[in-house]
């Protein structure tokens, strides 16, 4: 190592690009990603909002590769405005917002694609937060 070397601290001379390409920060995706033809995805960005190609959107993965992260699973405010095929609820945590359980509940095509993840408990409901002055 040259006395230039230990003097500069730019992040190429702090850590070695293995240990940085080993990194799975929360929010960003893997520096490497394997992924197979026909896997579901959902995009993280908006890349061509004209094009349809924005946050959100659901796609299959062919060649091209873009910010994305497997789609098994997406929060309700995701899937507000889409049709799916089969979709399954996960309730054991109250639905925490206005209508998200009314959106979460008719995303599905059909009822009898709808399954619904309840706690143990014996009550064996869920809590539908609903503001009546909203709704004037």
């Amino acid at each position: 190592m040259s006395f230039d070397d230990a003097h500069d601290r730019t992040i190429t001379n702090r850590y070695p690009n293995e240990y940085l390409n080993s990194l799975n920060l929360f929010g960003l995706p893997p520096f490497k990603l394997d992924l197979k033809v026909g896997c579901p995805i959902m995009l993280l960005r908006n890349i061509a909002p004209k094009a349809g190609l924005c946050n959100g959107t659901q796609l299959m993965i062919t060649r091209r590769q873009f910010p994305i992260r497997l789609a098994y699973a997406m929060t309700i405010n995701k899937s507000q405005g889409q049709s799916i095929n089969f979709v399954g609820i996960d309730l054991r945590t109250p639905v925490f917002s206005h209508g998200q359980l009314y959106v979460a509940l008719t995303r599905c095509r059909s009822n009898d694609r709808t399954s619904i993840l309840l706690s143990n408990d014996a009550s064996r409901s869920t809590t539908n937060i609903v503001y009546p002055e909203v709704l004037l």
